[in-house]
């Protein structure tokens, strides 16, 4: 700031580049702007950044809690009405894993081609259409066929797919963002 006198010893800023130095050292967890011109764009990374990984953390909860958790809640309720084994239900999610494995590449080489947010979204499109599907299904073959879209529209939009977009998003501090 500008002195509007003349500055005495008491009045000479030492505060500025103390902070400098401290963040300097705590670099990891601190970025500095000494130039004012760059407020703005520093902000609006911020905001861009925050908005990108809130948003990000809400999806992630509702992907999981709907597709990768939803047969902790509806396996029971599922072997009730239908009169299937409890193993019968219970393998649909084993297939369902096996696919989100085996599709994983693919899925990873789709990510760089295309965008995480894109694949994201695609993937989270299929596990919608597949809990729709899964409400229809009527026998078990069918009902592991709708696991397997299920494990390709998870591969799609769990954890990996999110920290390929986090990456993306904020490159300079996807690490951070994600730990």
């Amino acid at each position: 700031y500008p002195f509007t006198s003349d500055p005495g010893i008491e009045l000479i800023d030492i505060g500025g580049p103390t902070m400098v130095r401290a963040a300097a050292k705590n670099h990891a967890h601190v970025g500095i702007v000494v130039d004012p011109s760059a407020y703005g764009d520093v902000l609006e990374e911020l905001r861009e950044q925050g908005i990108a990984v809130n948003a990000l953390g809400i999806m992630q909860i509702t992907a999981w809690g709907t597709s990768y958790y939803c047969l902790g809640v509806l396996a029971q309720p599922m072997v009730t009405e239908t009169g299937w084994a409890k193993t019968t239900v219970l393998l649909g999610f084993s297939v369902a894993l096996l696919v989100m494995g085996c599709v994983s590449t693919w899925v990873g080489r789709l990510i760089d081609r295309l965008s995480a947010r894109v694949v994201m979204a695609l993937g989270t499109l299929l596990v919608a259409a597949g809990l729709f599907a899964l409400a229809q299904v009527r026998d078990p073959v069918s009902y592991w066929a709708v696991l397997d879209v299920l494990g390709l529209a998870m591969s799609c939009c769990l954890s990996d797919a999110a920290f390929a977009g986090l990456a993306q998003v904020v490159p300079s501090r996807g690490r951070q963002a994600i730990s």
